[in-house]
Parts: C-alpha cells; sequence; structure tokens
C-alpha cells in the first residue's frame, strides 16, 4: 500500500495570515491578479493558490462540496487539513471546490443565499488554466475604479451568460475566486462583466 504524504503549511499561522491577506485584496479588487507566494505540495490538481486557500478558508464549521475532478487524494488532504465536513450535495455548501474542467454549471444548483441572509451564498474556488490582467472581457463594478479587462482560461462560455442571468437576484448569489498556479482573481457577486 502506498502512503500519501500530507503536507500543509510550512508555518499555518503566518501562512494563513498571508493567504487570507491575498484573498482579502483580490475580493475588495475584483479583476485584480493576486499571488499567493508560498511552498506549498499539494496533491494534484490543487495548484499553489487554490490549496493555500482552501487551508485558509475551509474549517470545521465550513461545508465544502469537492466537485468530482477533485479526485480521492485531493479530496483526503482538504479534509485532513482543514476538518471541513464534506456536503454530497453542492446546495448544502458554504463552499465548492472545483477542478479545471469540472461543469461549473449550472450555478443554480449551488447555495445562492437568501433576501434575508444574503451571506449564505456560496462561495465558488475554482482552478483554472490560466488568470491575466488587460486581457478578455470587462470588469466593472464596486472595488472598480472604471474598468478592468480580465482573461480566465479554462472557462466554458456558457458560465458568462449563467452567471449574467444571476443577477436579478441580487443581493443574493455567487462569489468565485479563480485560481491558477500561484495566482488569484476574484469574481464578487457585485462585479458586472461584459464581453
Amino acid at each position: 500500500m502506498q502512503t500519501v504524504t500530507l503536507s500543509g503549511f510550512a508555518e499555518p499561522p503566518r501562512d494563513s495570515q498571508v493567504t487570507f491577506r491575498a484573498m482579502l485584496a483580490a475580493i475588495a479588487e475584483p479583476g485584480l491578479v493576486q499571488r499567493v507566494e508560498l511552498a506549498l505540495d499539494a496533491p494534484a490538481p490543487l495548484g499553489r493558490a487554490l490549496a493555500s486557500a482552501c487551508l485558509t478558508l475551509l474549517d470545521f464549521e465550513t461545508p465544502v462540496w469537492l466537485a468530482p475532478g477533485i479526485g480521492k487524494a485531493a479530496g483526503d488532504w482538504i479534509a485532513f487539513h482543514t476538518g471541513a465536513p464534506l456536503a454530497t450535495d453542492p446546495a448544502a455548501a458554504a463552499f465548492a471546490v472545483l477542478a479545471e474542467g469540472d461543469d461549473l454549471l449550472p450555478l443554480d444548483r449551488f447555495a445562492l443565499g437568501s433576501d434575508e441572509s444574503p451571506e449564505l451564498g456560496a462561495s465558488l474556488l475554482v482552478q483554472v488554466r490560466g488568470v491575466a490582467a488587460d486581457a478578455g472581457a470587462v470588469w466593472f463594478g464596486p472595488g472598480i475604479e472604471t474598468t478592468r479587462r480580465v482573461a480566465v482560461d479554462g472557462i466554458d462560455a456558457r458560465f458568462w451568460p449563467a452567471r449574467a442571468a444571476l443577477a436579478p437576484l441580487f443581493p443574493r448569489g455567487l462569489d468565485i475566486f479563480f485560481c491558477a498556479g500561484d495566482r488569484v482573481v476574484a469574481l464578487p457577486r457585485t462585479t458586472k462583466v461584459e464581453g
């Protein structure tokens, strides 16, 4: 039987703070690419930013749904290090972790919150091929002075109109973090995307 090494953060308090600051900066300034530059060896398909986000944001009080592409080794790693209860239904999860190639659709299968408690909308942590500034679609809204151009490589084109269809539900909705390697960019429910 092969043993799997389950290493997490080298310095958990410091590394969690570094990651939390990057995630907070990403959500405060949508479309601005942040870096999570930590030495972390997580099982595939988890990249450095996605693995760090899991270790920082998930805990025993945050049910998490793992998409099929995450796989058993990465799922076991997340469960071991975070203690987060695994949800079998995406609608019951506070967080969802998706690997490149997992289908984000339909978006309304995730918890969208309610008008009384919009904060109960899920946050999606999504591994993608790449994120880049100054290219791609135009993003605008709170936290963006005028507009930002952002390219997310590895997302099905059907995702963008499906996300736009959620806009009338505001303040309900989803907050999404796209992670690629050590880079992360946030797409909160308040941000609009064109093109």
